[in-house]
C-alpha cells in the first residue's frame, strides 16, 4: 500500500497522510501540479497548518491492499527520516551506557533514590552535529543540564541523572531526526 509523509527541510516527518487501503497511482502528494479535489484540498491544508513542510515523500508497503490499514506507516514514521528527498533508514540509536554498562531500549532498572547516574548514547554511525533529544518524567535530570545532546565523535556528552524518590518511577525518553526513539525506565528502591 502507498502512504505519504510531508517532511522539512531537516529530513523530519511531521505529518503522515494514509488512504483507505493505500493510495491510488492516480493521486500523488508530491504532484503540487495536480488537479485531483484530494491532493489539492490535502496540499492546501499542510501549507496552512504546517507552512515548514517543503515536500511529500511515498513510502510503499507491502501489506495486503484488503486489509485496509496498517502499522507500517506509524512503524516508517519512527525509524526514518527523508535526505535528498528521499526516505532513509535512521541509524541506530547504537548503545545506550548507564553508568557506563549497556542498557536496551525499554529497560527498567532499580536504584537506590538519589543515586547520581551518567547516561551516553554511543553512535558511531551518527555524523558530528546531530542532536538527540532528552525528554524526562519524574525529575530525573539535573535542572541546569539541557535537555538536547549534541553527537561529536560518534557519540552524546554524558548527562547526569539522579534515580527517583523511594518506590518512584522515572523515564527518560530520547530521540532525534537520525535517531530511533528510545527509553529507559527507572524505579528508585533501596
Amino acid at each position: 500500500m502507498r502512504h505519504y509523509f510531508g517532511y522539512r527541510a531537516d529530513g523530519s516527518l511531521p505529518s503522515l497522510h494514509t488512504y483507505h487501503g493505500g493510495w491510488p497511482s492516480n493521486l500523488d502528494l508530491r504532484d503540487a501540479n495536480s488537479t485531483e479535489e484530494i491532493i489539492v484540498g490535502q496540499r492546501a491544508r499542510m501549507a496552512e497548518s504546517q507552512p515548514d513542510i517543503i515536500g511529500f515523500v511515498a513510502f510503499d508497503c507491502a501489506c495486503d491492499y484488503a486489509i485496509g490499514s496498517c502499522d507500517c506507516l506509524s512503524i516508517a514514521h519512527r525509524t526514518m527520516y527523508v535526505q535528498d528527498g528521499a526516505l532513509v533508514s535512521k541509524p541506530l540509536t547504537s548503545l545506550i551506557k548507564l553508568d557506563g554498562a549497556t542498557v536496551t531500549d525499554g529497560e527498567r532498572l532499580i536504584r537506590a533514590p538519589g543515586t547520581n547516574l551518567q547516561f551516553q548514547v554511543i553512535c558511531p554511525d551518527v555524523p558530528d552535529g546531530q542532536v538527540l533529544s532528552v525528554f524526562n518524567r519524574n525529575a530525573l535530570l539535573h535542572p541546569e543540564q539541557q535537555n538536547v545532546l549534541t553527537v561529536s565523535g560518534g557519540q552524546t556528552p554524558v548527562l547526569e541523572l539522579t534515580a527517583p524518590a523511594q518506590g518512584s518511577f522515572g523515564q527518560l525518553l530520547f530521540g532525534g531526526i537520525q535517531f530511533v526513539p528510545a527509553r529507559i525506565d527507572i524505579v528508585g528502591f533501596a
